[in-house]
């Protein structure tokens, strides 16, 4: 009689687990590439989910204004690899500047996956984009054309053939030296 009830008590685990195991909460993850983006920026996620049989339900995802306001609501179908993308751009086209949140929700878990991003806008590095004066006069610029960085001097050699951006103390010193003229 004991074998029988301690049996009977192990199926009944065995099942409990089972059962407990069909239902265990689904782990749902939420990506960007980068965590900056400009006003007029598309903003692409990427997650996964393990949504055990509810496949077939879309992944709820919600766009967070900098005042805790929804946004943008989109619905992303989930592939046969468990994941799912969806691009995001912002009302009217552009967005206002200030932190954003981004969460993904699914009906098969409790969890959701959550991303915060900024929004800023675009300040160019005005160092990175002034190539230097050899590849601007390759571009068919004329060496008395040439654009130098902030803090140096255009020279221009003797012959008028080069360019050169130095300091102010180099410029002094080459044009003594009878290399070129301070432009």
């Amino acid at each position: 009689m004991k074998k029988i009830c301690l049996f009977a008590l192990a199926s009944v685990l065995v099942l409990i687990i089972s059962y407990d195991g069909a239902f265990a909460t689904s782990e749902i993850t939420l990506d960007v590439d980068k965590t900056k983006f400009e006003p007029t920026s598309r903003i692409f996620v990427t997650g996964t989910i393990d949504p055990g049989i509810q496949f077939y339900e879309p992944v709820e995802i919600v766009m967070y204004d900098p005042n805790g306001n929804a946004i943008i609501h989109i619905q992303s179908t989930i592939n046969e690899n468990n994941q799912f993308s969806a691009l995001i751009t912002g009302p009217l086209g552009s967005f206002d500047s200030g932190v954003y949140g981004i969460v993904a929700t699914h009906t098969s878990t409790n969890d959701i996956a959550t991303v915060v991003i900024e929004i800023d806008e675009f300040k160019a590095d005005i160092r990175n984009m002034i190539m230097d004066p050899l590849e601007q006069t390759i571009a068919g610029i004329l060496p008395n054309n040439v654009i130098c960085d902030e803090n140096l001097i255009l020279m221009e050699t003797e012959s008028a053939e080069s360019a050169a951006c130095v300091t102010a103390s180099t410029a002094i010193v080459l044009e003594d030296r009878k290399w070129g003229k301070i432009l």
